[in-house]
């Protein structure tokens, strides 16, 4: 009965137990040399294979059209970062070849510096910000902007090394002496890092030109606009040193900020010259006007005017230091009507705050600025075949003829207030007609303020 039950169990099971181990018993040297040869491998690659690290951070584009808290951003984790340029933008200014550039010479990235042996075996250590001796060219860093160089280093204590170049030539350097290889002078100089557990390890220093470690960090690095539609990036950057690249991404995040306040700089510099120059014309002219009055005065030989009429004047003179003022403004408004037309290439910053009351004018300078240091900052990480650069050049181009059109609005407007001024003192004129003829003359001259 038993019989029976098994056969019928093993027909509906479809497999023979002992047909199976009777194959795995034919096979056993291969699935054993299979399994050694797969704990094996893993434990190569465990042991010897380089750790790959990833390193993020959140940062919120601000965007004047958003009112988001500071704090509420810090709490989320999200740092701050003042664009003002969109997330796609700032996505592009971030990985451009300019940044990278800064982040690389501050950090000195084009210097790496690996262990070898000791501890770790055969395994290959990069040893950012820890390794027990610098490296440095003693005619200045810049040297080594464009150098590729690498050769291997033996501490044999904290102030001696032992060097080997590439084909294999040695020599015995001191900390913080110079020598001499392949043509470069170079120096190394032990650091806090360095303990007795150093002697006897191998380090392999490794020099590369600027343009290569841009290219090799850009391609590590990765920035993420998925939530760029309401101004969060994300900067990932990964590499073999967790250290290293924290560095990398706290750097780039505070030199993106660098640059943008070195703009807003620029622009004040820009209208700052700007207003000196014109300033110091329109004083020249104010100058010759008031030498025109005083010399008048002098050949009548009359000092002051007649006090009853002293009333009349003060009202008069409230209204030619307002003609002043509108003067001075029509003025500006020529002189920067003038220097927009010769940037017609849009070229150059154009000045701000120049205490225009029209606030479309001045938004569109903003605007106009705002665009002009997005497009530089693109300019440097791309061509102009680039898609955002085309459509900037493109509403520079309107952003300019806006201006234009503005500038000739508010220059009429000006010119209209100036005679309106000149008619109200034209009546005070009437009202004051009993003045010596020498008064009148005078009061003319300082009305062309």
């Amino acid at each position: 009965m038993n019989i029976d039950l098994e056969n019928t169990t093993n027909e509906n099971t479809g497999f023979d137990i002992n047909e199976i181990l009777s194959l795995l018993k034919k096979n056993w040297k291969l699935i054993l040399f299979t399994l050694i040869f797969t704990l094996s491998f893993a434990f190569v690659y465990i042991r010897y294979a380089t750790e790959r690290y990833s390193s993020s951070a959140k940062i919120f584009v601000k965007d004047g059209s958003r009112d988001f808290s500071p704090f509420d951003l810090e709490l989320s984790g999200v740092q701050l970062l003042n664009g003002d340029n969109g997330a796609e933008s700032e996505a592009e200014i971030l990985k451009s070849r300019m940044l990278l550039a800064i982040v690389i010479k501050k950090l000195e990235l084009y210097v790496e510096i690996h262990r070898y042996g000791g501890r770790a075996g055969s395994k290959k250590v990069e040893l950012y910000d820890g390794s027990p001796f610098t490296v440095e060219s003693v005619l200045g860093d810049s040297i080594l902007y464009d150098t590729k160089l690498a050769f291997k280093v033996n501490i044999i204590d904290q102030s001696h090394y032992q060097i080997v170049s590439e084909n294999g030539e040695k020599q015995f350097v001191k900390s913080g002496v110079p020598f001499t290889l392949e043509g470069k002078t170079l120096k190394l100089s032990s650091t806090k890092n360095y303990h007795d557990s150093w002697r006897n390890n191998d380090f392999v220093v490794s020099i590369s030109p600027i343009d290569e470690v841009i290219t090799k960090i850009g391609k590590s690095l990765t920035i993420n606009t998925e939530k760029g539609d309401i101004g969060i990036v994300k900067v990932i950057f990964e590499g073999g040193n967790i250290r290293k690249n924290n560095a990398i991404v706290n750097e780039l995040i505070y030199e993106h900020q660098a640059a943008a306040i070195r703009e807003k700089n620029r622009i004040a510099q820009n209208t700052n010259d700007f207003l000196t120059n014109r300033i110091a014309l329109i004083e020249e002219k104010l100058r010759g006007i008031e030498e025109k009055g005083r010399t008048l005065k002098t050949e009548q030989g009359i000092v002051s005017v007649d006090a009853e009429i002293t009333s009349i004047l003060i009202q008069e003179k409230e209204l030619e230091s307002e003609l002043q003022s509108t003067s001075v403004n029509l003025e500006l408004a020529n002189q920067m009507a003038s220097y927009v037309q010769d940037n017609g290439d849009n070229k150059n910053l154009i000045p701000v705050n120049l205490g225009f009351e029209n606030q479309s004018l001045t938004q569109n300078v903003q605007a106009y600025n705002d665009l002009i240091i997005k497009r530089n900052n693109l300019f440097v990480g791309s061509s102009t075949e680039n898609p955002l650069v085309k459509k900037i050049e493109s509403d520079l181009a309107i952003l300019n003829s806006n201006l234009e059109i503005s500038l000739n609005s508010l220059i009429k407007s000006l010119e209209s207030q100036i005679k309106k001024l000149d008619a109200k003192l034209n009546v005070y004129k009437g009202e004051i007609s009993n003045i010596p003829g020498y008064e009148m003359r005078y009061r003319d001259v300082m009305r062309d303020q």
